[in-house]
């Protein structure tokens, strides 16, 4: 019994060939990145993480004293905080994800 047809094997060539060029692209542009400021409050957000020593609801790092509710998932933060305590430096934690 034949699961795939010509149609849907053309669309799955085509969505691999388009993730590849944009990790190609991607990949040339790594220097530039991040281009958007986002970055830099996610990577804070991970290195407090780190000084805190685990997650945290209150965002100390950017409202002291008394600090903010900590509005975002830290999922993402996680993954920085991993990326930099196993020896990636932040900027290109940042570049990676």
């Amino acid at each position: 019994m034949k699961i795939f047809n010509h149609k849907q094997e053309l669309y799955d060539s085509f969505s691999i060939g388009l993730l590849i060029l944009i990790a190609l692209l991607s990949f040339i542009r790594f220097n530039y990145l991040p281009q958007f400021i986002d970055g830099y409050y996610h990577l804070s957000c991970a290195q407090a993480f780190i000084k805190s020593g685990g997650w945290v609801g209150i965002d100390w790092w950017g409202y002291a004293p008394f600090g903010r509710a900590h509005l975002y998932p830290p999922f993402y933060h996680f993954i920085l905080d991993f990326l930099i305590s196993s020896g990636i430096k932040g900027i290109n934690a940042v570049r990676l994800t």
